[in-house]
């Protein structure tokens, strides 16, 4: 890739065969909503899946430039994360969002609130969810 990319979106995965396609598939249809004139790049960072995770990415068509890179080192979200910012640099990124390759709860609103403020003035966002501080207890591992 030669041209300079002004917004990437890293997806972190392992063994998320059953939900890759639609977040990718959410992801493209936010960036091409709310970013319609800036050059992106879907960068899908896979750790190590023994599913046919990395196959259905690459089966998944998108609008959005995408690729689907094994992540560098050893096993670790930590090291999909660093395979996502390492792309980022080389293509010269301005903004970079990450999300999880097993969403099922994202919307392509996910994506503005994510890369807006980061073009325009901010250095990071980072989530707030509003529920009882117990509501964590199922959800978390």
């Amino acid at each position: 890739m030669k041209d300079k990319v002004n917004i990437v979106v890293g997806i972190c995965t392992k063994n998320v065969e059953d939900t890759i396609e639609g977040v990718i598939k959410v992801v493209d249809q936010g960036l091409h909503k709310y970013f319609p004139r800036k050059k992106s790049l879907i960068i899908v960072s896979d750790g190590f899946s023994k599913d046919h995770t990395k196959e259905r990415a690459n089966k998944t068509v998108t609008r959005t430039e995408k690729m689907v890179l094994d992540q560098v080192g050893k096993i670790g979200k930590g090291n999909g994360v660093k395979t996502i910012f390492i792309k980022a640099e080389e293509v010269g990124a301005e903004a970079v969002a990450l999300v999880d390759g097993d969403l099922t709860s994202i919307t392509p609103e996910w994506l503005k609130h994510l890369v807006q403020p980061i073009l325009t003035e901010h250095d990071l966002v980072a989530p707030f969810y509003a529920r009882h501080k117990y509501d964590g207890v199922i959800t978390n591992h």
